[in-house]
């Protein structure tokens, strides 16, 4: 089994977001980033995810997601992630989306 966890990404109004949008544990340590798709969907948009890291630990990161406006201020986006072929359902954690 896996388990996704989100975070709080910070924007200036304007400006696009690359960078991390959560993580996924994984308790089988012999897995691999290429065991797992993903996907970003804010304000009707979905973006694709890539995976880095190794051994059950992974980091989920968007580009150039945005750009954003203030009225986007405390939005909320969906990380869907799919363990290939498992077929279990996708998890999904939310993630909110605040300006400095």
């Amino acid at each position: 089994p896996f388990s996704v966890t989100r975070g709080v990404m910070s924007v200036q109004e304007g400006d696009a977001y690359s960078g991390s949008v959560g993580t996924i544990a994984d308790t089988n340590p012999d897995s691999s980033a290429a065991n797992f798709s993903a996907t970003f969907t804010f304000n009707g948009q979905s973006v694709p995810v890539t995976l880095a890291g190794s051994s059950g630990s992974y980091s989920l990161n968007v580009s150039n997601l945005g750009p954003f406006a203030l009225s986007d201020s405390g939005a909320r986006g969906t990380i869907s992630v799919t363990e290939v072929g498992v077929t279990h359902a996708a998890r999904k954690g939310k993630r909110e989306v605040r300006f400095s």
